[in-house]
């Protein structure tokens, strides 16, 4: 199955000088490249833009029109769909997908002031990867491989029409190539409109936009589609896996402990395409974690919500924050709480060293305090109180008297 585009490709974009403005230092090259096979009725371009000039450009919004050959109109339905764009042109408006078979169109509205993106000279701004496919009933209809059209479909191939490569002039009912260049960024008052160098020059336009297509579609490795036999094989969407520890990969049965990139191609000969899979794997570990707690009488352990009484080594399983297993230990001790008890004898009144009350009544008392493990020790201590008394007596007695309670 071969299906190449072929044609012109037309380019359009909006650029802004932001420094020193030279005509003879501006240049704008468009590249359309990458172009891969990614299903037997699909597949995938880039458009790229580059300042190869000296001057400094900002790219405020671009256009562009891919005209394939007139012969795929005749033999199915596309449908073009927009992927992806490098990520530094986040700030520009949204690119919109068109298409009016065979001019395949992508095209974004200019960005508001302040919100141009630089232009690196030398560096490639990938404006758009594109995906094409083709149906045969209408353009959401069944697939229709490009195979089954034949090499007369194929839009890239020059068949002895008279085909540019890349459209940068004026063509009826196609996108040309412009972009606009405001020199005074502060006054936003001069602006040029940038043609391909094949245009008349006119007032406020300067011609400095050169476009080229990867592989050339006249050259001798032209992009082909399959045509007949395979031409080169179907690259299928990359699969992207995030597992725990390893994982094994049901395409070719191998079992990976590393993240990393793989890929397996599925040979298969003759007129069908070999596939190739691309694997895009993460592989997280599970961890291992442990705590120690002192408790007095029972612990509740919030990794499991199980309360426990007695000392000892206990495990609980969660997820950690890759989403793997993680095994906690806990090494727990348990001390108990205590209880004791005293008596005590005492005249009028008794000062209890546990709580530092002096009680006037006998009784039963408690008092709590801390043990040597630091849990609750609860004293009782039963007390008696005697109380004092008096007595009188009376003696009579000659010369002296000894008395009896003191020996005076």
């Amino acid at each position: 199955m071969r299906l190449l585009c072929k044609n012109f490709v037309a380019l359009c974009l909006l650029l802004t000088s932001y420094a020193g403005y030279s005509q003879a230092g501006t240049a704008v090259l468009i590249t359309v490249t990458n172009m891969v096979q990614t299903q037997p009725y699909e597949f995938q371009y880039d458009v790229m833009c580059t300042n190869t000039g000296t001057t400094a450009l900002a790219l405020r919004g671009y256009s562009w029109g891919l005209n394939l050959r007139t012969n795929i109109a005749t033999g199915g339905f596309l449908n073009q769909q927009f992927v992806s764009r490098d990520a530094s042109l986040s700030t520009l408006p949204a690119l919109t997908s068109g298409i009016t078979t065979p001019h395949l169109r992508g095209t974004t509205v200019n960005a508001s002031a302040g919100n141009e993106v630089l232009l690196t000279t030398g560096v490639p701004v990938r404006l758009g990867t594109m995906k094409v496919n083709l149906h045969s009933t209408s353009a959401t209809g069944p697939n229709l491989s490009f195979a089954s059209l034949g090499a007369n479909y194929n839009p890239w191939i020059n068949l002895g029409g008279t085909f540019a490569p890349i459209q940068v002039v004026t063509a009826a009912g196609k996108t040309q190539c412009v972009t606009t260049m405001i020199v005074d960024p502060a006054t936003l008052n001069t602006s040029y409109a940038i043609n391909g160098t094949a245009n008349i020059p006119a007032s406020g336009t300067l011609q400095v936009l050169t476009a080229v297509m990867i592989p050339s579609p006249t050259g001798s490795t032209p992009f082909l589609l399959n045509a007949t036999g395979c031409a080169g094989p179907v690259i299928v969407a990359p699969q992207t896996v995030s597992a725990c520890n390893s994982y094994t990969w049901p395409r070719n049965n191998i079992t990976y402990t590393n993240s990393g990139s793989y890929t397996y191609t599925l040979v298969t000969g003759g007129s069908v395409c070999d596939s190739v899979f691309n694997l895009n794997l993460t592989i997280n570990s599970s961890t291992t974690s442990t705590s120690s707690a002192t408790a007095c009488n029972s612990y509740t352990w919030s990794c499991n919500g199980v309360t426990y009484t007695s000392s000892g080594t206990y495990t609980c399983t969660s997820l950690n924050a890759a989403g793997c297993i993680n095994t906690a230990t806990l090494n727990l001790i348990i001390n108990q709480s205590t209880s004791s008890s005293s008596s005590a004898t005492a005249c009028n009144s008794y000062t209890w060293s546990c709580n530092g009350v002096t009680y006037t009544s006998s009784g039963a008392y408690t008092c709590t305090s801390l043990n040597a493990a630091g849990c609750v020790n609860t004293a009782t201590l039963n007390l008696t109180i005697n109380q004092s008394t008096t007595s009188s007596s009376s003696a009579t007695a000659c010369i002296s008297y000894t008395w009896s309670c003191n020996g005076v």
